[in-house]
This record gives C-alpha cells, structure tokens and sequence, in this order.
C-alpha cells in the first residue's frame, strides 16, 4: 500500500471515477486530468483532502495542486485507477521547433486542400492509396519550395514588428504593457508564442529583448507570494501551499503561485504584474539582452548577456521590491493574517 492510495482512491471517486478520465499526467507540483465531463469533478471535496492543495482549470485541464510530492501521489494513483499516463500536452514539446511553426502551418493547409481535391477527382477503388500519396508528396514539395521561403520571410516581419516595438521611442510604453500583461498571457496558456518571437529575435539580432521581460513576470510573481507568507506566517495550511508555490515560481514555474495563491486572493496577482511591468520598462530602456531563451525566474539571469547583468539585477530588484511592498500593505489592509479571516476578505472583495 502506497503512501497516498488512500487520498488517490478518494480523489478517483471526486473526479468522477475512472470512466470520467480521458487522460491524466503530472508536472512539478501538479495533477493533471482531462475529464470527459469537467462538471463531475467535486472541487470542494477534492480541497478538503490532506494532500490537495488547490484546483483549478486551464487549457481544457482540471489540475490539482499536490505538491513536491506529486510523482509518488501519481503513482499511487495510476496503480489505484488501473490507468497508465500520459505526457504533459503535446504543444510544449513543439516549443523546441517553434521556428518553423509558420511553415508547418502553411504545410498543413496545403495539405487539407490537397486531399479534399484528389478525393472529389479520385474514383473512389483507388482513393485510399491515391489520395494520402499524391496529398503528401505534392505538400511536402510545396513546403519546402515555397511555403518555407514564405514562413521565414512572415517570421522575420513578426520579428522585425517586435523589435521595432522594443526600439522605438515608445518602446517604454510596450514594455510596460507587455510586462503587465504578461501573466494573464500564462492563464490562457498563449505565452507559448513567445518562444517563436524569442527565437527569431535572437537569429535576426543577436539576442532577444522579450526574454529577460518574461523572466522578471516570473519573479514578480513570486514576490507577491512571498508576501502573502509572510502575512500567513501563522497559518501553516496556507503555507503549505505558497512556500513550494513561491520557490517554483521563482525556479520559473509561475502556475502554482498564480492559481494557488496569487488568483485565489486576487490583489497579489494585480501586485504582482505591476512589478513586473516596472521591471520590464527598465529592462527595455536599458537594452538588456539575453542569448538564449531558458529557465525563468531568478535563474534566468545565466540567460542574459554578461554586459547586461548588472542592469537587469536592478530590474530583478525592483520586480522583487514592488510586488512584495504592495501585496503586504494591500494584506495587512485587508486583515489577511490578522483578526480577520484572509479567504473571507478576498471573497467580498
């Protein structure tokens, strides 16, 4: 008997049993299930668990927050559920390739049109070997004699867009918003765009301005956690959730500080991206730099080109510095810690 088969059986039944999952995988901290039917899911009574930390849903993805502990809690589970796993969403893996992402596009609505033509011309006895061989090697030729020329060339106009908006005279003003509104971007799961722009940054010009920005929203984010600890000091539920939550966020795995702490009580995720996007003003008004996209949060600084460092240690300051500051004035205004109970306050906000 494992050491959670107990919490996994209950949480197998709160999720509305094994026919209800249609998928199911971890991260670092997290479960991660793709429900047949979302509503089946008992939320309230998957939190009252002990070793629940949290839930919530992102990209069609109902996960759970376990903790540091998730792979021995995921193989108990899978053992109890009689299922085998699989690997985290596959368009992460597409990270690594984003440099041809416009091309492989483009390939594939070639190759959409391409059958739909040779099935209408095609008789219908030979259509199942006819059809997918001329589809294919026609698209596979037009990708590469046509349709790849033309993605770069698109790629190098996105390319060209951003780094004029990072140049420009008003190039504070795009910092600011972007940096701002960087988080919101991780909610959505739509900041996988960036690794494509950072790339082509750094093959058109020699570094990427966007990456030290996304690297302070992590920071900022894990500042405003590390405020609510200390408002929390006494609580040690609560602290079982933010202090693994503030160290991955500031290792560069923002979700569970967001959707653990930072969401739940809204002001420190508003905190939060203020500080980033005074960060990211004075990271773009500085000319900062880095050669490779990376591990974010606070590491991100190996990323950085060496002449850059010190200006971009002052931004990690001031995106550690604000964050923290507004969130612990904003908490102890909101009675957070203290005689008030913190989750009340947040909910009637």
């Amino acid at each position: 008997m494992g050491k959670f088969t107990g919490d996994s059986k209950k949480l197998l039944e709160y999720v509305g049993g094994r026919e209800n999952i249609a998928a199911v995988s971890h991260c670092v901290t997290r479960m991660r299930f793709v429900l047949n039917d979302p509503s089946k899911a008992d939320t309230q009574a998957i939190e009252s668990l002990a070793c629940a930390k949290g839930t919530f849903t992102q990209a069609g993805q109902f996960q759970v927050i376990i903790g540091n502990e998730v792979s021995t809690f995921y193989n108990d589970f899978a053992e109890v559920a009689g299922i085998e796993g699989v690997s985290k969403d596959a368009v992460k893996k597409a990270a690594m390739q984003n440099q041809t992402l416009l091309q492989r596009m483009l390939a594939g609505f070639t190759l959409v049109y391409l059958e739909r033509f040779f099935r209408k011309i095609c008789p219908a006895m030979i259509s199942m070997i006819v059809v997918p061989f001329c589809s294919l090697l026609i698209s596979v030729a037009v990708a590469h004699g046509i349709l790849g020329p033309i993605g770069w060339k698109i790629g190098a106009v996105i390319s060209d867009c951003v780094n004029a908006g990072l140049t420009s005279p008003f190039k504070g003003v795009f910092a600011g918003i972007f940096g701002f509104f960087y988080a919101p971007l991780v909610i959505t799961g739509l900041h996988h765009m960036s690794n494509a722009i950072d790339l082509q940054l750094i093959a058109d010009f020699g570094g990427t301005t966007l990456w030290p920005m996304i690297a302070l929203s992590n920071i900022a984010q894990g500042s405003a956690v590390l405020a609510m600890i200390l408002l929390q000091k006494n609580d040690a539920k609560a602290k079982e959730v933010s202090v693994p939550a503030c160290i991955s966020c500031c290792l560069g795995v923002t979700e569970p500080a967001m959707f653990g702490v930072n969401l739940k009580y809204g002001f420190p995720f508003i905190c939060g991206m203020t500080g980033s996007a005074v960060g990211a003003v004075l990271s773009v008004v500085s000319g900062i730099k880095a050669n490779a996209i990376g591990v974010g949060g606070i590491p991100g600084i190996l990323s950085i080109q060496p002449q850059y460092m010190g200006p971009f240690a002052a931004a990690m300051g001031l995106a550690i510095l604000i964050p923290f500051c507004l969130t612990y004035a904003l908490g102890r205004k909101k009675g957070i810690g203290g005689s008030q109970d913190g989750r009340q306050e947040s909910q009637g906000r």
